[in-house]
């Protein structure tokens, strides 16, 4: 057992703070336009195509709680990278770790999260499943069902923080061991994923986060 595993479950058995309140997010930043107050969550706009977003120009994270909704335009269905994360077993020595979601025929929610080995040409490794939204009108909880082989582990994300315009936003899982942080822009500065990482320690949590390896970022 490594190093980076034992830390990672020392802190997984030791007591964490309660889990943040979920917030109710704008669901024009991802699906059809709608007002700014509207309290949709993020999980409702996914299509066939995958998520929506803004017009492109990330806001820096300073200042994405001002402002409004912008018109939406359709994008990759592979739109989000995890700019950061609790180190796990799937992504280490990993970079360009990217999660897609979209619809398959029989309209389920699809979820693909992978990464390249050693670099942005090695061997992608992924990990797919089905998503199902634990509290439609609110739309912040995607418990997500992985085919790995033979097992079918399951994991429960809860978005407790986002951009007004989409451009990032912070899941967890339910025991606030584990954090997430995506964004639309492939390669973030540094400075703003150090940002987004200072956020999440604003909401108490004190674990490991491994920002991930990107190409592109300065």
């Amino acid at each position: 057992m490594s190093r980076a595993d034992i830390r990672a479950r020392a802190f997984a058995l030791a007591p964490h703070p309660p889990a943040p309140r979920l917030r109710k997010l704008n669901s024009s930043l991802i699906g059809e336009s709608r007002d700014a107050h509207d309290p949709d969550g993020p999980y409702r706009g996914i299509g066939p195509n995958g998520l929506r977003r803004a017009s492109p120009g990330p806001e820096p994270p300073d200042h994405a709680a001002h402002g409004g909704a912008a018109e939406p335009r359709h994008v990759l269905s592979r739109d989000l990278v995890r700019a950061g994360a609790h180190p796990t077993s799937l992504t280490r020595g990993c970079e360009y770790a990217t999660t897609e979601h979209g619809r398959d025929t029989q309209g389920r929610i699809t979820v693909r999260d992978a990464c390249r080995q050693d670099g942005p040409q090695g061997r992608e490794r992924a990990l797919s499943g089905i998503g199902t939204v634990l509290d439609p009108g609110q739309n912040a909880v995607l418990d997500v069902r992985y085919r790995f082989g033979p097992f079918r582990p399951t994991r429960e994300y809860r978005v407790i923080a986002a951009g007004s315009q989409g451009e990032w936003f912070v899941s967890s899982e339910p025991e606030f061991d584990k954090v997430y942080v995506f964004t639309r822009a492939v390669a973030p500065p540094r400075t703003e994923v150090d940002a987004l990482i200072g956020r999440v320690r604003a909401l108490g949590y004190s674990g490991e986060i491994e920002v991930l390896a990107t190409p592109g970022r300065d």
